[in-house]
């Protein structure tokens, strides 16, 4: 028989435990998975009960579905990206983000062997409630049923290989046309595949099967639209894409490198003063000289941008910090134009900025947003150096966190804009054209980032990819610069010092002067 000590030890361990946060205990028991899609499947999730509820593994989660996360486990913080939407998760913590809503939960997120765990049915309620699809879980059976939103129309994937390549067909149950977008990537040798309308079983599409030229293939599925991206071999030297509605199929084909090339008719003869290659990236460095500045201090008029807990504003230290940047280019001579989105303290919405910018100048522009940070902890500090990657805005999370603030802000001043809004065809096609901007952006974003370390003694929070609305339209290489925090009273004391204003001003166009010299215009 236990002794009566023994049962007091017992509890007072198990009352500390529950006192530390406690922790997933209990058996772990399988739910059933019944994924609705194209091909209706069976799949397991492992669950272990706490505080009567089921909780799961998040990467379990998004295996199961074949979606993508990020997790940062020194911030214990885990993005999924699920239907379209960013689903944030923090270990030891009720609040949960799905999009731009955010919920407390009854019950925290819970850390279970270095893994965020989540309970499955209050979970699975606001699923159901914010994205397309529904997720309901039984308890009591222990099934967890996913039904998707849209009826599936891209249905199937064959590949076949050829004497010069591969050709895929992707099967379809209705016609795309113009809802079709298509793009080569040749820095990471992709091929993306983008449909407007378009729903399709994500698991269904991701392969990591090596196929004749086709290495791997990726399947997103978005609130409007999906995308499916091959990577594939650098031996590809060309690829088409045709639509064939009355089979329901679209054809993609790709072409070997070493494929056989038909020889030239007998009485071929070859022009006169045809443009070597040489000529021809001498004339377009000749009608692309970068010629323009377009200088956008962030806010403005009725939207301050942050403001500091003495009263300072956003919107004022960088329209200083832009006006002194046009001040040393003008005396510089470095650039024929400089464009300011606003020069004063007036409001201009995002529509007009971009219209300001692509339409300023010469043909060759860059374009330079200015803005200054602000954070939760007042000990955070340094700069951080942007530039837009169209969709691939989820590697970090301090960087989903400073756009989501970013954008917040503009969304509140804009509400009234209804031509501000773009739809999800758009931005499809914007994201396309910023594609032939990133190269370029990332060089300008680099030196700039270099420059800005040599004239502060602040900490460089590096380069980072982003999403901010202001970049969406702006038809440019572009970055946008978050310099200094405004929430910390050490920088908010050196931002508020003209010589410091000064030398931000130098320091981004030191960068600005280097990236020109690099790319040679």
């Amino acid at each position: 028989m236990r002794s009566t000590n023994s049962i007091k030890v017992c509890i007072l361990l198990f009352g500390i435990a529950l006192s530390l946060g406690g922790s997933i205990r209990g058996f772990a028991q399988n739910i059933q998975v019944l994924v609705r899609g194209n091909d209706d499947r069976i799949e397991y999730l492992e669950s272990r009960s706490y505080d009567g509820d089921y909780y799961v593994s998040a990467s379990d989660f998004s295996r199961i579905l074949g979606i993508n996360t990020y997790y940062e486990e020194s911030l214990e913080k885990l993005v999924m990206y699920l239907d379209g939407s960013q689903v944030t998760l923090t270990g030891n913590n009720p609040f949960i983000s799905v999009g731009a809503n955010i919920y407390q939960l009854p019950l925290n997120i819970r850390i279970y062997r270095s893994e965020i765990y989540f309970p499955i049915k209050t979970l699975s309620n606001i699923f159901s409630s914010n994205l397309s699809g529904d997720y309901i879980f039984d308890p009591e059976d222990m099934i967890l049923e996913i039904t998707y939103g849209s009826e599936i129309n891209i249905t199937d994937i064959a590949v076949e290989e050829k004497d010069n390549g591969t050709l895929l067909r992707l099967k379809t149950s209705r016609e795309f046309g113009r809802d079709l977008i298509h793009w080569f990537d040749d820095t990471k040798f992709t091929l993306n595949l983008q449909f407007y309308k378009g729903y399709l079983d994500t698991l269904h599409f991701t392969d990591s099967r090596t196929r004749g030229l086709v290495l791997r293939s990726n399947a997103y599925q978005f609130t409007e639209s999906s995308q499916i991206t091959f990577r594939v071999s650098r031996y590809v030297d060309s690829y088409a894409v045709e639509e064939y509605p009355d089979k329901g199929e679209i054809a993609i084909s790709l072409i070997h490198k070493n494929a056989s090339v038909p020889e030239p008719p007998e009485n071929f003869e070859i022009p006169e003063n045809i443009d070597t290659v040489e000529d021809i990236v001498a004339k377009d460095k000749e009608n692309w000289e970068i010629n323009t500045i377009i200088i956008d201090p962030g806010h403005g008029g009725r939207d301050p941008g942050t403001v500091a807990h003495d009263g300072t504003k956003e919107k004022d230290l960088v329209l200083d910090i832009a006006l002194k940047l046009g001040t040393i280019i003008e005396r510089s001579g470095l650039f024929e134009n400089i464009v300011y989105t606003r020069d004063t303290d007036k409001y201009v919405s995002l529509r007009d900025r971009a219209k300001i910018a692509n339409e300023g100048g010469g043909n060759g522009r860059l374009f330079v947003s200015i803005h200054i940070n602000a954070n939760s902890s007042s000990r955070v500090r340094g700069f951080s150096t942007y530039f837009l990657r169209p969709g691939k805005n989820d590697e970090a999370l301090d960087v989903l966190e400073t756009v989501q603030r970013e954008n917040n802000v503009v969304n509140l001043y804009e509400q009234s804009d209804p031509e501000r809004e773009l739809s999800e065809e758009e931005m499809i096609v914007l994201s396309m054209t910023q594609e032939a901007f990133v190269h370029e952006s990332d060089i300008l974003a680099s030196s700039i980032s270099e420059a800005l370390e040599r004239k502060v003694n602040w900490p460089n929070n590096g380069i980072k990819q982003a999403g901010f609305q202001v970049l969406w339209e702006v038809l440019m290489p572009n970055v946008l610069l978050e310099l200094g925090f405004i929430t910390n009273r050490g920088q908010l004391t050196d931002l508020k010092t003209r010589a410091i204003r000064q030398r931000l001003a130098e320091g981004i166009f030191e960068g600005i002067k280097k990236f020109k010299e690099h790319v040679g215009r």
